[in-house]
Formats: C-alpha cells, sequence, structure tokens
C-alpha cells in the first residue's frame, strides 16, 4: 500500500513541485481578509495555549513524579504543545505583514518547529493510546515496554526521530531561501516554491510519510477504543467502573486527535491534488488552500486542548489545581442529597 500510494500519488506530485514555476499555475494566493481571519485565529490559540501549557509544565515537572509510563507520555506531550505555541508569534507576524525576512525565517526554520510539534503530539497520543490498551485489554501480559524506563527511551527515540527529518528539511530550505532574499522568487507565500529540486523531493517525502502516519494513529486509536468496549461488554459489574473510566479516556482522546487533525489531513489529500493537476480550476485550488490554511489552525488548537487530556489522565494533576478535592465535595454532596430528602 505505501508502495503504491508513493509511486502514483507521491512521484507524480514531486515532478510538478520540482518543475513548477514561483506562481501555482496562473493562481494567486494574496493577502486579505483570509490572512486577517487567520491573524486573528492564531493569537487567540497563542494567548490561551501559552497560558495553559505554562500552568501544564509547571505542574508536570514540579509536582508530578514519573510512577507510571503514561506520566512520561504527557510530559512530553505538554513540551510538544508548548514548544509549538512558541512558533506561532513568527506564523503570526508573517500572516499580519510583507516582510521576505520574516517569511523565509518562517519557511526555513520556524515552519519545521511548528511541523515537529504537531506530529510530536500525534505520536505521544499514540504512545499513549498503546499504554491504555495493553493495561485495560491485556492487563495479565507482562509488557516491557509498559515500564518508566521503556516510555522515556520510546519519548528519545520519538523525539529523535522528528528532529532528524525537520532538520533535514530545514538544511535544505537554507540553501535555497537565503540565497534568494533578493529575488522575487522568494516573495510567494508557499515555502516549497523556492526549494532546490532536493528540498521538494524531500518535501514531498513528508507529505507521504506524515499521511501514512495519520492513518495509522487514527486506524489504531479507533481500534483502542473498540477493544476497550468490547472488553466493558464482556467484564463483570465490579470492573466495569474501571473499564468505563477507561473507555471514557480514550474516546476523548480520540475526540481531540479527530478536532484538530482529521480536517487538516482530508484537506491536505485535496491539496496534494491541486499539485497532482487532478483539481485544476483556479478558484477551487484558492478555495482548497485557504481551507487547508483553516485547518492548520485547528492543529495548532490542539495545543489548547491537550492540557485537558493531561487533566483527565494524571490525577496529580487535578490534585494540585484544587479541582480534586471539589470534585470530591460535590460527590458527596450529592451522595448525602437523597439521606436528607428521606429525612
Amino acid at each position: 500500500y505505501c508502495v503504491w500510494f508513493y509511486l502514483f500519488i507521491g512521484m507524480p506530485v514531486m515532478d510538478i513541485l520540482v518543475n513548477e514555476s514561483t506562481k501555482d499555475g496562473l493562481c494567486d494566493y494574496e493577502k486579505g481578509p483570509i490572512h486577517t481571519a487567520l491573524t486573528i485565529a492564531y493569537s487567540l490559540v497563542f494567548a490561551a495555549g501559552i497560558v495553559l501549557n505554562s500552568l501544564t509544565l509547571w505542574v508536570s515537572f514540579c509536582h508530578t513524579h514519573n510512577k507510571c509510563c503514561v506520566t512520561v507520555y504527557l510530559k512530553n506531550l505538554a513540551i510538544a504543545d508548548f514548544l509549538l505555541v512558541l512558533s506561532l508569534p513568527v506564523k503570526i507576524v508573517d500572516y499580519s505583514m510583507d516582510s521576505e525576512g520574516v517569511r523565509k525565517t518562517y519557511c526555513t526554520l520556524v515552519a519545521s518547529a511548528f511541523y515537529l510539534n504537531i506530529y510530536a503530539s500525534i505520536l505521544f497520543m499514540e504512545h499513549i493510546g498503546v499504554n491504555r490498551y495493553l493495561k485495560i485489554v491485556r492487563p495479565l501480559e507482562n509488557h516491557v515496554f509498559q515500564t518508566v524506563r521503556a516510555a522515556k527511551y520510546i519519548s528519545l527515540g520519538t523525539w529523535g526521530l522528528l528532529l532528524i527529518i525537520a532538520s533535514t528539511f530545514a538544511v535544505l530550505s537554507l540553501e535555497t531561501f537565503w540565497s534568494s532574499l533578493n529575488s522575487t522568487a522568494g516573495q510567494s507565500k508557499m515555502c516549497y516554491m523556492v526549494l532546490s529540486p532536493a528540498g521538494k523531493q524531500f518535501y514531498v517525502f513528508i507529505h507521504f510519510l506524515s499521511i501514512v502516519l495519520f492513518i495509522f494513529v487514527l486506524a489504531s486509536l479507533s481500534f483502542f477504543y473498540f477493544q476497550t468496549a468490547k472488553r466493558l461488554k464482556a467484564t463483570k459489574h465490579a470492573a466495569n467502573k474501571k473499564l468505563q473510566k477507561s473507555k471514557k479516556n480514550i474516546s476523548v482522546l480520540i475526540t481531540v486527535f479527530c478536532v484538530c487533525f482529521v480536517p487538516y489531513h482530508l484537506l491536505r489529500v485535496l491539496y496534494l491534488l491541486t499539485k497532482n493537476k487532478v483539481i485544476d480550476d483556479c478558484d477551487a485550488k484558492r478555495v482548497i488552500y485557504y481551507l487547508k490554511e483553516f485547518t492548520i489552525v485547528l492543529s495548532s488548537l490542539n495545543a489548547c486542548l491537550d492540557p485537558f487530556i493531561y487533566f483527565i489522565f494524571c490525577k496529580a494533576f487535578r490534585a494540585k489545581i484544587g479541582l480534586l478535592k471539589f470534585l470530591r465535595r460535590n460527590e458527596k454532596l450529592s451522595a448525602d442529597h437523597p439521606k436528607v430528602r428521606s429525612e
């Protein structure tokens, strides 16, 4: 499947990108109200994200110990979200003003960091889902991957792989972007348009790899959810409460994943079709391009929603921010309420 996908989608797109001019055929993607809306949206995500993730990092590193591997993955998820939020100011400035220097800084360095942390979030969600699945559906099996040490190695491997890919693209971008500082080719809002042939080939490879990765993670998280639901039906009532909680946790994980990442990857496939000349109408190309840009905002919104995943999965986090006592007090009042009424 992967070979077929690359040969019939990746290679044709690569050929077109390598030979494409500085404009997308005869179509221009000009600034206007759309970019103003994107600037406002990213500013809101940045403001909310910096507050929520600063709180999450403070609690996770100052008041939470690595007692289980999920805690390790949650901490890495928080780091990825915080770094993603830190990359947004350059993106905001890039949308709000015409500056070739800002555009090239974004395309060569910031874009790599932005997407690195997007896919770091996706992978750490996958790691959390795998751990919950093994613990709930296969609790009697002794898995080496369910130790804190293994979680640390997996996290380091995840960051290492993503850093290799992102730094390779950044190096290939630096070769051409800054050498064309005074050229008109560098004025396009499309980062790939002034890449070298090697850079464009690697760009298409990243597209291919990210779509395959997304499909794999979506399929596996869905599998974990349905297996947990299946286990819940087959389990006696005594264990139902714990399984219900696990099912709810995985459903929250899938919901955040689908809201933030499914729209972007669907539009990304359509966007590749515009590059492959399957969709060649200028108006359609513009609509797909701008929709893709808004779905990237949804992907960055993940940085604001992930702290709620941390809240749901981490008891120490809930306790530290004072909500655990509040919830227990409400449960006690709810439990006492029928007695009051009977009296």
